[in-house]
């Protein structure tokens, strides 16, 4: 069903992108150990970031729709 929803809907492709680049980095970020934890730190937050300005800006989307 997944599948069939993401053919119908192509930023569902996006959305699962970037959950997966969150979450690699997050594992990235807790298995690695050596001097570019920070970096991959920054990595995480602005995987973060990302998500959630796509999430908003979905959400406004949404807003503007019911209002119309």
């Amino acid at each position: 069903m997944k599948t069939f929803y993401a053919l119908l809907n192509p930023t569902f492709l996006d959305d699962v992108f970037f959950l997966l680049l969150v979450e690699k980095t997050r594992l990235y970020f807790i298995c690695e150990k050596h001097d570019d934890i920070k970096e991959n730190e920054e990595k995480l937050m602005v995987g973060k970031k990302i998500w959630k300005n796509r999430m908003n800006e979905k959400q406004q989307r949404v807003n503007s729709e019911v209002k119309n």
